[in-house]
């Protein structure tokens, strides 16, 4: 990630009620969060307009998102539960 992709992650605000980590993400990439997926430390972030890979842990992702936001459906994959129907 070089400065050109934090330069477009800070010019688009994120949606009110999303998790402060999709600020991590690129505008182009931001939208409904389906599915992250822990790759080392960084996390390929999964939403209805893309994918993106942040510098960010799974688990700490998971802590702000709540329980109820999803689950975890394998050591390295949680689903949004929005994105299960």
């Amino acid at each position: 990630p070089g400065t050109e992709q934090a330069a477009d992650a800070a010019a688009a605000p994120v949606a009110a009620g999303a998790p402060p980590f999709m600020e991590r993400v690129r505008a182009a990439r931001r939208g409904k969060l389906l599915a992250l997926e822990a790759d080392g430390h960084y996390l390929h972030v999964h939403t209805d307009a893309g994918s993106d890979l942040v510098l960010y842990r799974l688990s700490d992702a998971m802590r702000e998102l709540g329980p109820d936001a999803g689950a975890q459906v394998h050591r390295s994959w949680w689903v949004a539960t929005g994105a299960l129907s």
